[in-house]
Order: structure tokens, then sequence, then C-alpha cells
């Protein structure tokens, strides 16, 4: 009877740093920006990726300083106008990693 080897998969992690060794961006900041994508504010978002909200704030916070430029806008208030959301260059980014 022939062997079959078992299956197999590729997986590795990618990840973006900048000079100094500062993560800018990575697969915990693409979760992220995909919960808040799904969910419609940081805090659903850090409930559903049941993470502490302070940190996934600080978090984004940090890669935004990094970048140079704001990766998600939050609009005060109730209702469908208010939540966070992406911003032009927080969905491009998300975007091309997910493709």
């Amino acid at each position: 009877m022939e062997k079959r080897p078992p299956s197999m998969r590729v997986r590795f992690n990618l990840w973006i740093e900048n000079s100094e060794g500062g993560l800018l961006y990575g697969r915990g900041r693409h979760r992220a920006l995909k919960a808040v994508e799904e969910q419609g504010s940081l805090s659903a978002a850090a409930e559903a990726l049941e993470v502490p909200f302070r940190g996934l704030w600080a978090r984004m916070k940090s890669s935004e300083k990094r970048l140079g430029f704001k990766l998600m806008e939050s609009r005060a208030g109730r209702g469908p106008a208010s939540g966070t959301v992406l911003t032009e260059q927080g969905q491009a980014i998300w975007t091309a990693h997910k493709g």
C-alpha cells in the first residue's frame, strides 16, 4: 500500500517595521482594522477580538504615529453617523493586505 504524505499548508507572518524597529503594521493591526470595519466602532472591535479597549486603542495610535497618518476616524454621537470608520489610508492598507 502506498503511503501518502501528510497534508500540509504553508503559513508565515509578515509585518512592517520602521527603521527603529517599531511595528507599523502586522497581523494584529490587520485584525483590528478588519474588526473596526465589520463592527463600526473601536469598542465593539475590541470586544469582538476579546482584547481590552485601552490596549487596542494604544496600539492603533502607536501605529498611526509611526506611519504619520490616521488609520481610523471616530465620530461622536449616537446613530448611524457615529462610531469608528477606516480612513482612506486605513482602508487602502487593509485592502492591500487582504489581497
